[in-house]
């Protein structure tokens, strides 16, 4: 029997308000795929890709003077991302820590514990 796959939750009014921006559709609509992304005056630009339905989600940051990303992250078994006072905060399954990407005054990404 084949695995039914859930949903990232998430709310796309908070995405809005953080990104500043509506997500980019990849591909068709029905796939659940969105390219979420946000660059600062410092050059520097922040990426979210979700893959809803495979509850799996990219973060990566670059730098408009960098040939290559200062990081691209992917995550699996993801089932929620929330935003909170400039912070995007994905919670995976199994994993006992958030990943959280602090907006302001930089990016930053760091691991916290759960609450």
């Amino acid at each position: 029997m084949a695995e039914v796959k859930g949903l990232i939750m998430v709310n796309e009014y908070e995405l809005l308000e953080l990104f500043e921006s509506e997500p980019k559709v990849l591909g068709d609509k029905k796939a659940g795929i969105y390219e979420y992304q946000k660059t600062c005056s410092h050059g520097f630009t922040f990426r979210l890709c979700l893959f809803l339905y495979d509850e799996y989600c990219s973060i990566s940051l670059y730098h408009k003077d960098l040939k290559t990303p200062i990081f691209d992250l992917g995550f699996d078994k993801v089932t929620n991302i929330k935003c909170k006072d400039n912070r995007l905060i994905i919670d995976q399954t199994g994993n006992p820590k958030n990943i959280v990407v602090h907006f302001k005054p930089n990016y930053t990404l760091v691991f916290e514990d759960r609450i």
